[in-house]
């Protein structure tokens, strides 16, 4: 769903590439940073209870995993490295932001079904991308969906603890009918080949 809302919002996207292009600040640094962000942010939540803090650098790190995509892309400097260092990071950075739904007090079992159901989304994607099928796009609810629900997740427990374990169930059952969906499209696609 974001995958066509980024479509639109192209030109700000050129605009973020071609900012961090002038910088000079190179696409992968972006990535190692977004990873850096997070890490720093789980830290100071787990350790310090810097929950506010958290989410402020989920939110910036979430900002350099857009930015460097678009630095790539302005810049020409997109490469295979670049995008397995990216979607490596982005795994990363999935696992410590549901994982910290552990120590928010968060049901361990769904904790973790929904860290495996959001690896098998990405490895669908990776693998049928392997096979030759393009398969950004397909799903209810892809990565940029998930961070943002995970997001509202983390505020809402803040507030309405109930709230945020039915948005958190949501989320387990949106993830799960999308890898259901993707392996439909998988299975549809690699006849056709």
């Amino acid at each position: 769903m974001l995958t066509r809302l980024r479509e639109k919002v192209g030109k700000f996207l050129l605009y973020i590439g071609r900012v961090f292009t002038l910088l000079k600040i190179p696409p992968n640094l972006l990535t190692i940073f977004s990873l850096i962000v997070v890490i720093i942010g789980f830290y100071l939540f787990i350790i310090h209870n810097m929950l506010s803090i958290y989410i402020l650098l989920i939110i910036l790190s979430s900002f350099l995993d857009v930015a460097d995509g678009a630095v790539a892309r302005y810049s020409g400097r997109v490469t295979r490295f670049g995008g397995f260092l990216d979607s490596t990071v982005d795994r990363i950075n999935d696992f410590i932001l549901i994982l910290s739904l552990k120590y928010m007090g968060f049901n361990e079992l769904i904790v973790y079904v929904l860290i495996i159901i959001s690896f098998l989304i990405s490895y669908s994607r990776a693998r049928a991308e392997g096979l030759g099928l393009k398969i950004e796009g397909i799903g209810l609810i892809e990565r940029g969906e998930r961070i943002l629900f995970l997001i509202v997740i983390i505020i809402c427990s803040i507030y309405v603890f109930s709230v945020a374990k039915i948005i958190l169930y949501v989320l387990v059952l949106l993830s799960i009918i999308t890898l259901i969906q993707r392996i439909l499209f998988i299975y549809k696609g690699l006849k056709q080949l």
